[in-house]
Parts: C-alpha cells; structure tokens; sequence
C-alpha cells in the first residue's frame, strides 16, 4: 500500500509520494519495505510527471519497469493535451506487454481474478451462515448462498464496462471461463459445503458464470495498478491529471479504466486528488474522517427505524395491524431521510471545511503546493504509526513540482543509489 496525492492549482502540479512497499510471501506474511520510486519523469522537456500506486506488478512485470521503458521510447513525444500522453501508454501496453507474457499466462491471470471473486463470495456465505447461526441447515444455505450470489450479479451488473475489452473479447472470456469454471469452483467451495450445497452451486452455476465474466469485462476497480499522468500538454497552460486503473491482459486486450482525472480552468482553479490510502487527506479537508461519516448515516437510519417504532407502540388508540403499516411506511422512506441528512452532511464538511482551505490553496506559490502535498503525505504517514494497523505508509516522502515554463523539479528526493559511483546514472535521470 501507498499514500499519494497531486495538487494542481492554476500554477501547477505538486506531486508527493511515500517510499513503502509491501511484498507479499507464499506463507501469507507482507514484509514492507521504505525504499520505492513512485515519482518518474517523463522527459527533461515535457512538463508531465507519473505517479504510480497499487500493485506493484502489471501481469508479472515491475511497472517501474513499464513506466521507465515507456519514457526511454515515448519520452520525447510531445502531445497537445496531456491525454494524449495517457494514450500513449496504453498503446505502448497493449504492444508491449504481450512480447513477454504468453497466452497461458494471461489466461491464469483471468483464472485468479475469478477465484478472488470465488474467495470473496464464500467468506460472505459462511460470515452469513455464522450470523445467522443456521450453518448446519442446508436448506437456510441454499438460500444464502443464492441470495449472496445474486448480490454479486447486481453489483457486477451496476458496473460500468471497463475499457479496451470489446464484445469478441466478452464471448472468449466466457466460453474460456465456462469451461473453467467448476474446476476453480470445486478448489474453493468444496471444502466448506456437503454434496447437497454443491448441487446448489451447480443450479445456480449460470448466474455464477454471469458474476465472474462481468468481473473480468467489467470496471469493477479490483486489484489494479494506478499509473497516474500530470502535467501540461504542449498546448495547454493549465495543468491537468488523468489517472489510469490497469487489471490485467487477456487474449492480447489490455483491460483498464479511468480513475480520478482533473483539469484546472478559469472555472475549476483547485484540486487535490489523493490516491491509494487517502482517509487522512480527506480528514483534513472534509472535517470528518470516512468511517466516521458513514457510522452517523448508519446510527441516523437505526436511530429513525427505532423512533419510529417506539413511538408507535405508545400510541393505543391504533390497532397492532395499523401501527405495523405505518412503520412499514416510515421505513420505505429511509432512503430519503438519509439522503437528505447525508446532503447536510456534505454541506456542512463543504462550506466549514473544504471551501476555505481550497480558496486557499488555489492562490498558493508553487513550492508551498510543494509544502502542503508533503505535509498531507507525512501525516498520513505519522497516522499509520499511531496505529495498530501495518505502517504501510513511511520512509521518505519524494515531492516534485511541474509548472508549464520549468516543467518538472524534484523539491526532495530520496538516493539509493550512491551519488559518487554512480555519476553516469545521475545524468540520465
């Protein structure tokens, strides 16, 4: 894991990074390690910089790798709009990567994300089972496992398609996953369920097919790399930052998405878009931390559900059957009461919190956005030490600013390679 940010005003881009790692071991255990580069510059000339967070790797390849071999070919390419910069990459992906991953390993990589899919939906069955404290009953598993299946087909369904996947690669990834699919489902269900609850699973195998090849088409933004594009293109004089969620290739189609993009205007002068571990960054400009945010709209709709119904019981005059309706109706007006007490929320956090630290940081100099992204990283940084939780963000804070006239500086930046044995190495990068 990682803690990101980039801040653009008017001005520029500052972009600031930790240095950790985490690794991740055959037994289950994740070293972390404070000594990575999440910061590249894509040319001497080209005001455009690259973060990357998130997996570490882009189908077996380090996408440091990746990233430094794409500025070595494609870094002196100029383009009009920083898009086209992000384009590029994709392309270079797409020509790139299959040279070095073979066919059957683009296929287990489809296989692991269906069986990540499968783990996922088997530790929600049996945390249901559990709960309900009818695990032993197969006919309340049959249920279960139905009901929990047909979440993940809505959810999957809700999600939009994700892009560079078209419709023949849609019928190949479900022809292949057809012909796979009770093989990896047997390695993770069977296990748990009798024969009976296996027979369920088969009944429902149709709509388990549905889940998994919506997973793999779809932009359902699981276990991605993030390569994120900030900067100027050679037409423009407001920065702007695209950044792009890769998944995984299949049958030579390179299936990723669009993440958190911005661009600085006349109309739009401020934005700051955390990446990776971000609930510090939004602590501190919201006013509220996100667990916190949702637990109030949670206690707000239980707090109504119980209101309602206590006060209904002390209302004699209205018979069982009655007071049953009108809880009934109060509850179906749930989603509006919390929508509306979530709007007041966001108001709130906007006008107390956000609004005047944005007007702030929308007038700020270049090397106080540099100032302000670092501080937002170190205290993301100093949080997860404060904590129970891995230190999966620390060590050095790298930090770089990209104007349009002196394209990009590094304000820090940390050395692990020795300075005085390595002069050639300094003078290419």
């Amino acid at each position: 894991m990682t803690a990101e940010i980039a801040i653009l005003n008017k001005i520029g881009v500052a972009l600031a990074a930790d240095s950790a790692i985490t690794g991740k071991i055959a037994d289950s255990r994740k070293p972390i390690y404070v000594s990575d580069h999440k910061i590249f510059q894509v040319s001497q000339a080209a005001p455009v910089g690259i973060l990357i967070h998130g997996k570490s790797e882009f189908m077996g390849i380090p996408i440091e790798t990746l990233v430094k071999e794409y500025i070595t070919k494609h870094g002196d390419t100029d383009f009009k709009n920083l898009e086209g910069y992000a384009d590029k990459f994709l392309t270079f992906l797409s020509d790139e990567v299959p040279l070095h991953v073979a066919p059957h390993i683009q296929d287990q990589s489809l296989l692991n994300t269906v069986r990540h899919v499968f783990e996922s939906m088997n530790r929600h069955m049996r945390s249901r089972f559990f709960a309900s404290r009818t695990f032993e009953y197969g006919t309340s598993w049959d249920s279960i496992a139905e009901e929990i299946v047909d979440l993940y087909y809505r959810l999957a369904m809700s999600a939009g398609v994700a892009l560079g996947i078209h419709d023949v690669g849609q019928r190949l990834a479900h022809k292949f996953l057809r012909d796979q699919l009770a093989q990896v489902r047997n390695s993770i269900f069977d296990r748990n369920v009798s024969e009976t609850h296996s027979r369920t699973l088969d009944e429902i195998g149709h709509k388990l097919i549905s889940v998994v090849t919506d997973e793999v088409v779809r932009d359902t933004g699981s276990f991605h790399t993030g390569v994120v594009f900030a900067g100027f293109g050679s037409e423009e004089v407001f920065p702007s930052c695209v950044e792009l969620r890769l998944e995984n290739l299949f049958k030579g189609m390179l299936k990723y998405s669009h993440g958190k993009t911005a661009k600085i205007s006349l109309e739009n002068t401020v934005t700051v878009l955390p990446f990776a571990q971000s609930d510090t960054v939004n602590l501190f400009m919201r006013g509220i931390a996100d667990d916190y945010h949702g637990i109030l709209l949670d206690s707000f709709v239980t707090a109504t559900e119980h209101y309602t119904k206590d006060f209904m019981q002390k209302l004699p005059t209205y018979s069982k059957a009655e007071q049953d309706r009108i809880v009934q109706e109060s509850w179906s007006m749930r989603e509006e009461h919390g929508r509306v007490f979530r709007e007041m929320l966001y108001a709130h956090s906007r006008n107390s919190y956000a609004s005047e630290i944005m007007d702030v940081v929308s007038l700020l100099p270049e090397d106080q956005l540099a100032e302000l992204a670092e501080a937002l990283i170190d205290l993301t940084s100093m949080r997860r030490k404060l904590s129970f939780d891995e230190e999966t963000v620390g060590g050095p804070t790298d930090v770089a600013v990209i104007t349009k006239g002196d394209g990009m500086t590094w304000v820090r930046r940390k050395e692990n390679i020795a300075r005085d044995l390595n002069p050639n190495y300094y003078t290419r990068t």
